[in-house]
């Protein structure tokens, strides 16, 4: 079976089904880069006003956030017989140290301790976007269906 043989099943969501996703969960992962190396990280996060907040400690793989501010953050959830993924790309900024109260109580985020001063960040949307993709049956040992 080749690629042109498998028909696309996957289903593309709305901007409104994208962000009822991102309320309904709180653990996603941050995609950064330096210019030069991408990390992707997990984090804790919550959404407000079509935002996405999340909570961090400056540090060497933050500072990319400084350097370039150009952002992805994902989700991802396991369907029945699928699996969902949200992807925002935006424009992330600090916030000043007294956002922090507010953000924290407003989210109710877990709250670790970590020895270091809590920074938050706010990430603004430029492209929201996300797909449903049906789990393909398996077909034997060795099978991949894009040979």
């Amino acid at each position: 079976m080749t690629m042109q043989d498998t028909p696309d099943t996957t289903k593309k969501m709305s901007a409104e089904d994208c962000w009822a996703r991102l309320q309904a969960n709180n653990l996603g992962r941050l995609v950064l880069t330096d210019g030069n190396f991408v990390d992707v990280l997990p984090v804790l996060y919550g959404v407000a006003d079509h935002e996405i907040y999340l909570r961090t400690t400056r540090g060497d793989r933050f500072s990319a956030v400084v350097m370039s501010r150009r952002v992805s953050f994902e989700i991802d959830e396991e369907l029945e017989n699928g699996i969902r993924s949200v992807i925002v790309q935006g424009v992330a900024h600090w916030l000043p140290p007294e956002m922090t109260p507010p953000l924290v109580h407003t989210f109710g985020l877990r709250h670790y301790e970590s020895g270091h001063l809590m920074q938050w960040v706010r990430i603004v949307p430029r492209k929201v976007y996300g797909r449903e993709y049906p789990l393909l049956p398996a077909q034997g040992e060795g099978y991949f269906p894009y040979n």
